[in-house]
This record gives C-alpha cells, structure tokens and sequence, in this order.
C-alpha cells in the first residue's frame, strides 16, 4: 500500500464514523517507519489536530530526514491561527528557520497568513520581535533606515566586553564605520573599552555612566544562519537606535561595517576616512606600562609580519569540542615551517630588514623562536608566546572557561602588539581567513600603516 492510498482509507474511515486512535492502529501497517510516521502526520492534519501533525514532522526531519514544506506550512498556518503557546510557536520558528531552504515562497506566505493573524492576539513582545526577525528583508539603506532625529541629543556609546563573540578587530572595524557615520549626521558617539579586559592596558577615554549593552550581534543570533547573519546585525542595530525612551545614552556592542559587503580588491585598497583615522587614533591610546615594555627591546625602524592561524589553533591546549564545519573554529593545521620559510622569504626580499613577528598562536611563536636560523637571528624578532583571543566565547564556543587574572596579564600582551604594529613601517598580514586578519588589518589602517595581504590557504 503507498502513503496516498493509506490517507484516502483514513479519510474514509473517518467519514464512516471512526475515531482517531483506532485509524493510527490500523492505517500503513505494511509501511516502512518513516512512511508510517509521514502517514500518521498526513492523517492527524485531517483529523485537525496540528499540533500532533507538526510534532510529526518534526521527528520525521529528524528520525529520516524528510520534510514536506506544504503540509508543514499548512499545519503551522492553522497552528497560528488557532493560537498555540509561544513555547510551541517559538518551536515552529526555530524549525522553519533552520530548515528555510525547503520553503518556497508559497509556503512562506501561507506560514505568514497564520503569523498575522496570531500577532492580533495577546502573545509575549519577544515572540513578535522573533517572527518579525525571522521573516525580515535585508536592510538596503543604514542611513534611510535610522531616525536621526531620535538620536540627535542622545551619546552613542559602543562599549566592548569580554562576552562578546568578537576579537578586537571586529570591534575596530564597527567603531570606524559608526564614527564616519554619526559624524557625517552630527551624532555624539565614544567608544568605551573599560568594560573588557584590554581596557587595563589602554588610556581610558569614556568615562560617562551608561547602562546595559545590547549586543547587535548576539541578539536574535539563535536562530540565525550564516546568510542572514550581517543582515540580522544591520537590523538590531537600527532597532537599537530607533527605540524610543528618555535614555540620554545609547549603550550597544556593534561590530556592522558597510565594509564587510565589499570584495577582496576593495579590501585590499581600502582606506578610511581622515577623520575616522584621527578619531580612532585619540580613542585607542596606549598605557605608559606597553610603551615601557617595548621601547626596552630597542627595536627601530621595523616591519611586522601578522600570522593568524584560527581560533582552533589558538584554543587547541584547552581541548574542546570545536565545530569543524564553523569556519571560525575551523582546524586548517598550518604548518609552521613553512610559516618560518615565509618569513625568511620575506626578509630576503625585502633587503634583512628588522621584522617582528606576531601571531594569534603561541604555538607558533615557540616554534619560530627555537628554529630562527642563526644567520637570520638579528633580524627576526619574536618578543613573546602569550596570545589569547579577546573574547571568552570567540565564534559562539560553548563550555570555555576563562580564568580572568590569566586573561588580564595575557590583555598586555595585545595590546603590546597593537602598539607594535602601530609603530612599524611596515605590516604583512598571513591568515587563514579569506578576510584575512582584524586585528592586524585595522590596526594598520588607523595608524595608517602599509599593508600587504597573504592568504595562507
């Protein structure tokens, strides 16, 4: 018997009076389980038990890896409309969101009839943020988007902190975009760093009291997927800035830029407004204790090469479960001879000038300091092995634990390399990354530092 004919019995066992629980014995006996479990689903729809139906298909995803985009759309339509609780519904998002590839935009539309008509009743606000997160467009425009007026007598503060998913660099690069661009509307916006660890390191230049952060890249970020991962930023960014209140400060953790939706070439010839270079360069300050440190080495006129490895390098001593398919926490196994060969090539060709060599892995820097070449020696220096990420849960890493005096001392030593790459005449940015390095990429822009960009995959 195949599934259409078993649903057409139910059906008719259903016009002859039947119950439920005795057309499920008996319906798709000689079925295979997972057209059992699809024939059930299609009978509970008619029966108009929906929610049973989605609890179906649910497990069919997840059990045989099926799914029927129009029963589930159906079923969620008239799940919607007969107002389930915002646990279940929440259960509906989550799946059609994971899972959006298998919904045409038919289905779509009939999901959001059931949404429009659910929205009417009395359900919990963060349940409508969700449903309005989940069905949003892409923002074309930041500018046409944002009420200014909303914002023209309020202060603008991006606050980094320690749980944010994002390096420096990601913070950098949000600081640059947002201060051209309250610039440009006669915005009052600083940028507070006393709320991460490297705050210790850097001269302190927000001293306002301001309130809570709203992370626009955490925000909705459970049920986000990569292809909607900027524009759910650019989203809760302008939610944040258009929220109505009496709140003189704006207090947000934002690292959008405009600059993340450019190619390679564009990167690669990117450079940042002269006020944003100015601004930035009188807000990321370094302490007189990272100044004192490195003027002891006594190294002029030098050039940096940058290797980023990966988060996975970086993390790989703390033996956790890492997500291989994430490309944050992708392992790539760079080999670090053949990063040692790089840097003696590079020295060579750029005439055994000074050259400082920085990285992301410690690792990577112990190999380089037992393995210098002795006719290299005096021209390749490697100052320390005592890199750590920014961020305690860099990429959304779950079960890290983060000890914070040890992280405290280990800031010093990011900020130092922020102060060195500063400070070079030159910078050779390595990664891993198809966009390359943050960190060392827009510390060279502020400081206005030549840069070169190398893949290493």
């Amino acid at each position: 018997m195949s599934v259409k004919k078993a649903v057409e019995e139910a059906l008719a066992l259903k016009k002859r009076g039947k119950k439920l629980p005795s057309i499920l014995k008996v319906i798709g006996k000689d079925l295979s389980a997972g057209d059992k479990m699809y024939t059930d689903a299609c009978v509970l729809y008619n029966f108009e038990k929906y929610q049973e139906c989605i609890k179906q298909l649910f497990d069919l995803k997840i059990k045989f890896d099926y799914v029927d985009p129009k029963l589930f759309a159906f079923a969620s339509n008239q799940t919607f409309i007969n107002q389930c609780k915002s646990s279940f519904a929440k259960e509906i998002l989550s799946f059609i969101h994971e899972y959006r590839k298998y919904f045409g935009s038919d289905d779509i539309k009939i999901i959001k009839q059931g949404l429009a008509k659910y929205k009417e009743k009395n359900i919990p606000r963060h349940l409508i943020k969700d449903i309005d997160h989940l069905f949003f467009q892409d923002i074309e425009s930041m500018e046409e988007s944002i009420d200014f007026n909303n914002i023209k007598k309020k202060i603008i503060i991006n606050t980094y902190y320690d749980d944010s998913s994002s390096g420096i660099g990601d913070f950098m690069r949000g600081c640059c975009y947002l201060s051209k661009l309250f610039y440009e509307h006669g915005i009052k916006f600083e940028i507070d760093l006393s709320r991460h660890t490297i705050g210790a390191h850097l001269e302190r230049t927000c001293h306002r009291v301001h309130g809570e952060i709203f992370d626009t890249e955490q925000y909705h970020k459970d049920i986000c997927v990569a292809t909607d991962y900027i524009a759910n930023m650019k989203r809760n960014l302008i939610y944040k800035l258009n929220e109505k209140n009496r709140k003189k400060t704006v207090t947000i953790f934002s690292n959008y830029s405009d600059f993340m939706n450019i190619d390679k070439k564009e990167k690669v010839d990117f450079e940042l407004h002269g006020y944003v270079k100015d601004y930035m360069k009188h807000r990321l300050i370094f302490s007189k204790p990272v100044k004192d440190y490195f003027k002891k080495f006594k190294i002029k006129d030098y050039e940096v090469m940058h290797f980023r490895l990966g988060d996975a390098d970086i993390l790989k001593q703390e033996k956790l479960e890492l997500n291989d398919s994430n490309v944050n926490t992708k392992t790539f196994n760079v080999d670090y001879q053949s990063s040692l060969d790089k840097i003696v090539a590079t020295i060579l060709l750029n005439g055994r000038k000074n050259t400082i060599i920085l990285s992301d892995s410690n690792g990577l820097k112990e190999y380089i300091m037992k393995n210098i070449p002795k006719e290299y020696k005096n021209f390749i220096h490697c100052l320390h092995a005592k890199s750590e990420h920014c961020s305690n849960n860099p990429g959304f890493i779950e079960g890290r634990v983060v000890k914070e005096k040890e992280k405290r001392d280990k800031m010093f030593y990011v900020a130092l390399d922020m102060y060195i790459i500063s400070k070079a005449k030159h910078a050779h940015s390595f990664s891993v990354y198809e966009w390359g390095s943050g960190f060392c990429y827009w510390t060279s822009k502020i400081f206005d530092i030549p840069l070169t960009l190398n893949s290493l995959v």
